[in-house]
């Protein structure tokens, strides 16, 4: 699954900025190299073919929070009240964070899937 890396507050807001002009779905990751969950998710669920096919309509945006005193990965956290990863969050086309979707900790791909195709 490729993912569009995400360093900086002013990049996320891009991002969703363009895919709410293009009226896409997004999907919002929050990983890091020392999350053990994040780790085991990008090894299964995010290689399994299915959850591919199913996020291929979503710009998939994965925010690398793995340096916890970086100022900006904190921005990054606190633009939408995640307190650490693996947390998942989905918004729809016009932008609007789904909240009754957002998930923290792992998710096999059966489990993710049902979660995205409930969207």
């Amino acid at each position: 699954m490729s993912f569009i890396t995400i360093h900086r507050l002013e990049d996320l807001n891009r991002q969703m900025a363009v895919a709410k002009r293009k009226q896409q779905p997004v999907f919002l990751d929050y990983y890091a190299d020392w999350c053990t969950d994040c780790v085991r998710m990008k090894k299964t669920t995010f290689r399994n073919k299915d959850v591919v096919n199913t996020l291929a309509n979503f710009v998939c945006l994965q925010v690398d929070v793995t340096d916890p005193n970086d100022p900006e990965l904190r921005a990054l956290k606190q633009a939408y009240g995640v307190f650490g990863p693996p947390a998942m969050l989905f918004f729809n086309p016009e932008g609007i964070e789904i909240k009754q979707h957002r998930t923290y900790g792992y998710r096999s791909s059966e489990i993710f899937l049902s979660l995205v195709k409930s969207i």
